[in-house]
């Protein structure tokens, strides 16, 4: 009966709490809580679970993770950019196109313009109670409104768990204030509404507003509560959510490599609801009608007016999408300060990202990914631009932070000898937290790229940096940050200024493609301080021959043909002496020695595979 309904919505939201074993008499204990009594069913909960040992792990492991300042500032970001696009550009183009749809149809019209100013004239009250609610989250660890970002339930008892949480504490904080937020502003919007469709004049539907939005009835509590929980991205799991917390429940170790799923989930939904996927789908199953009809297509015109514009940016030469799929590519684009997913300020010479600012960045970024494709496409091949679609897409998605670890321990399974080694230092750097990373972020100028596990963890640790080898760009030379890059770093929003020469823009104007040197040279495998040496002269060498070439007089009269021909000859013939000097320094003995015994000089990390194996088994 009804008990039942309750116990099976409670399991759903205990599932997305990383779930328990669900009793028969369980069941009829969670039957028996009123279904808004989020409190009382959370200490209840945290009373029936037993956290394991593997649950504490992995709440101290995930508050490290989210300890960074610039988590909280992108997840407050995106959270108040979605409420302002749900709340004013939906709400009041919903309205234009319901009175379009009354008018054609002869039926009462039940979307209204005026719901987006109700919107604001609740903000003033959504503002106090999330604060309010917010300081009382931070100290009761219990949300209002039901589901939370990190799926699971506290694991680490007394003091010196709210200590490890307070990251969490923070994001749970965070979300239910614009939960609040958005309570208050959409209760007042949905109060308009019912004002407007009881055929009140303009002043009365605020007096009759200002009424319901005091005494709301209880649809009109839960339409509000359901409308915070999905400008935060955490409705209820769906059946493709809750498999995959099955999943992950059932492969120890899963919780490390995917730590998120119903919040992402929500995020790529909300995003191509905006595509017109909700749209279609609702047509699809015959649910839209009236007032929902409007609300879809009000959604779908919103997103696509931001794709459409970020089609028209990329044209402009404002906003990149992901780059060029080809590592040489990004590689010389990286030299000079690009940054994929950016808006590139005219006139400013700096770079400012926005791929972070879900679900937005989804849409801007597919605008202008497509963008990017159409202009890298041969025109024969054009025609086959829907077949590339799905291309377009998964690339956009598969850089996304939320669905990175996912992604990186894929390609680490499917080929470790290539990619293995590197994902096992990205997990051993997951040991220091995020915040301290992000500190030595700032206060580092020079950007280090680990070779080891150890140093994995040193790169992350503010001082013991520079014990971690230098990352080097194309031509060998040290990879460094601007005052300015390393004083917006705790921003929301990455931030890069352009840099280069003439060289490095004519490397990039022709799509010379500029290859890293292999770390094999005649069958002989380079120490990693050989092979850092070789990259360092070969990069050196080759600038100063491609130097010489674009400042020869009658350069600018060459063919483009031709000025690839020498900028490619001068790499290799850079390459070629750096490769002689590095054999010299090896030796004759030592050369002959690799040569015979096929032996690798002494490493700090091998052996990925069999480690990868284990963890795909």
């Amino acid at each position: 009966g009804e008990g039942a309904l309750e116990a099976k919505s409670y399991k759903r939201l205990i599932d997305s709490l990383g779930g328990i074993e669900i009793t028969g008499e369980l069941a009829r204990r969670l039957a028996a809580f009123d279904p808004a009594a989020i409190r009382q069913l959370n200490a209840f909960v945290r009373e029936a679970v037993k956290p394991s040992m593997r649950d504490k792990i992995f709440e101290a492991w995930i508050s490290a993770l989210l300890s960074g300042p610039k988590t909280h500032a992108v997840n407050m970001s995106s959270n108040a950019l979605v409420g302002f696009e749900r709340a004013v550009p939906e709400r009041a183009l919903a309205g234009v196109i319901d009175a379009v749809r009354s008018a054609l149809t002869g039926t009462p019209q039940e979307r209204f313009v005026g719901e987006a100013w109700a919107e604001l004239y609740g903000l003033k009250r959504g503002l106090i109670d999330g604060f309010r609610i917010a300081g009382e989250v931070w100290d009761t660890e219990t949300p209002q409104f039901g589901m939370r970002q990190v799926e699971r339930m506290p694991a680490i008892g007394g003091k010196a768990g709210q200590a490890v949480r307070m990251p969490l504490r923070a994001l749970l904080a965070e979300d239910e204030f614009f939960k609040a937020v958005a309570y208050r502003t959409s209760l007042h919007a949905l109060a308009y509404r019912q004002a407007a469709r009881e055929g009140r004049t303009a002043d009365a539907r605020i007096d009759r507003m200002v009424e319901l939005a005091e005494a709301p009835s209880p649809d009109l509590i839960e339409a509000a509560r359901q409308e915070a929980r999905l400008r935060t991205f955490t409705t209820e799991p769906g059946a493709v959510a809750r498999a995959a917390f099955q999943v992950r429940r059932a492969v120890p170790g899963l919780e490390f490599i995917v730590p998120f799923i119903n919040t992402p989930l929500n995020i790529v939904k909300y995003a191509f609801d905006r595509m017109g996927a909700g749209l279609v789908r609702g047509l699809v199953r015959g649910e839209l009608k009236g007032g929902e009809l409007s609300e879809e297509i009000a959604k779908t015109a919103v997103g696509t007016t931001l794709f459409l514009g970020a089609v028209s940016l990329a044209a402009s030469g404002y906003l990149t999408g992901g780059g060029p799929s080809d590592p040489r590519e990004r590689a010389t684009l990286r030299a000079v300060g690009w940054l994929p997913y950016a808006f590139r300020l005219p006139g400013a010479d700096v770079y400012v990202g926005y791929g972070r600012l879900e679900p937005l960045g989804i849409l801007m970024g597919l605008g202008a990914d497509a963008f990017e494709t159409w202009e890298t496409l041969d025109s024969d091949k054009r025609a086959d631009i829907l077949r590339r679609a799905h291309q377009v897409v998964a690339e956009n998605l598969g850089n996304k932070t939320f669905l990175r670890g996912l992604k990186d321990a894929s390609r680490a399974i499917a080929d470790p000898e290539r990619y293995g080694r590197w994902w096992l230092q990205g997990m051993a750097g997951t040991v220091v937290p995020t915040g301290v990373a992000q500190i030595a972020q700032v206060t580092e100028e020079t950007v280090r790229r680990p070779e080891t596990p150890g140093q994995a963890i040193l790169a992350r640790i503010p001082g013991a940096a520079r014990f971690v080898p230098e990352a080097l760009d194309v031509w060998g030379r040290p990879i460094t940050r601007t005052a300015l890059e390393r004083g917006t770093r705790m921003l929301p929003v990455d931030i890069s200024e352009r840099r280069g020469d003439k060289l490095d823009y004519e490397v990039i104007r022709l799509g010379v493609r500029i290859s890293r040197p292999r770390r094999i040279i005649g069958n002989i495998e380079l120490s990693d301080d050989e092979y850092r040496r070789y990259l360092q002269e070969a990069g050196q060498e080759a600038r100063k021959r491609a130097d010489r070439i674009v400042a020869r007089t009658g350069y600018g009269l060459l063919r483009d043909e031709t000025k690839v021909d020498l900028l490619e000859d001068a790499v290799r013939d850079g390459y070629r002496i750096a490769r002689g000097r590095i054999l010299r320094s090896v030796g004759p003995e030592e050369r002959r020695r690799r040569r015979e015994e096929g032996k690798r000089p002494p490493t700090p990390i091998s052996g990925a595979r069999p480690v990868l194996e284990e963890v795909a088994r």
